[in-house]
């Protein structure tokens, strides 16, 4: 099975979140999806089950069964154009919502209709099974008369608040963003590098050429499979860290490849603690990326 390309935000692939799904983009999933808080979460799950079935998915940036949940909720939710809504939880970030589920597994999935919380699956089920668990759902909110996502919406406006807000593309990346959305990685490159031959320091270029190699590299891959390789070389430990990175598993990545930097010498080592260096480039400095440098000084020195 291929695995889509990660959606991208002006240019730049969105991993800013650190294993997260990136925030929606598209109408369909700005309508049909949203990451839920402890501060949102009276909004848009409790008032928002009076008018639709929502489905709440527990889950951990750093598990990697939480994010194939997901990922398959996402793509049932936006199929069900509006009859279902997905509330995403991150676990991590949102202990109180965890406790007030009683959630105890990783991943979890609840169903909350007019307010009231109903069990769904706390596994990684065939999409099949949750295809007609979805049936069910939506068969079950017709008997209660619930409008769906779309009732009430101004179909002049029918994101509502939910506007594009992102800045402009950077002019100077609006073909390489282009050739990526066209998986032309060659062309894509050749802007960023234009702009580092004048501009050696420019650190959204670097990011670029990084993004379009981790995208050259896993074009037609499928992460899941690749991830189950044995570990006994320096191209498998690659691999496998270029999968995880695009599954979003960010820790788990940084991980194998401090381990490999451990376990490698001479220039399949080097070869390692670049892609490790680019890796963090490419996230930026955020606390997990911190820790992990702290992480591969000690394992250098």
């Amino acid at each position: 099975m291929t695995t889509q390309k990660p959606q991208m935000q002006n240019g730049v692939i969105d991993l800013s979140t650190l294993g997260a799904k990136p925030a929606p983009t598209s109408k369909a999933e700005s309508l049909f999806i949203v990451d839920v808080t402890e501060e949102n979460f009276e909004s848009e799950v409790l008032l928002k089950s009076k008018q639709v079935p929502v489905v709440v998915a527990i889950g951990s940036k750093k598990d990697l069964p939480s994010s194939q949940v997901f990922t398959m909720l996402e793509k049932l939710t936006i199929e069900y154009a509006g009859k279902i809504f997905l509330a995403r939880v991150d676990s991590d970030a949102n202990p109180q919502i965890v406790a007030a589920f009683q959630t105890q597994t990783l991943p979890s999935v609840y169903l909350l209709l007019n307010g009231q919380v109903q069990p769904l699956f706390n596994e990684v089920p065939a999409e099949a099974q949750v295809r007609s668990i979805f049936d069910q759902v939506v068969e079950v909110a017709a008997k209660a008369d619930l409008g769906g996502v779309n009732a009430g919406i101004d179909p002049e406006n029918p994101t509502g608040e939910m506007v594009d807000s992102e800045k402009p593309i950077d002019p100077r990346f609006v073909k390489a963003f282009e050739a990526m959305e066209a998986g032309d990685w060659d062309a894509a490159e050749a802007v960023y590098r234009d702009v580092l031959n004048n501009a050696p320091a420019d650190e959204e270029a670097k990011v670029g050429v990084i993004q379009v190699g981790l995208f050259r590299r896993t074009d037609g891959v499928d992460f899941n499979a690749v991830i189950g390789k044995s570990l006994d070389n320096l191209e498998a430990h690659l691999e496998v860290a270029d999968s995880l990175m695009m599954l979003g598993q960010v820790v788990p990545a940084f991980d194998l490849l401090i381990a490999g930097v451990k376990i490698f010498v001479a220039d399949e080592r080097e070869q390692i603690k670049q892609r490790l260096l680019d890796f963090f480039l490419l996230i930026g400095e955020v606390d997990e990326v911190r820790s992990a440098r702290r992480q591969l000084t000690n394992a250098l020195f």
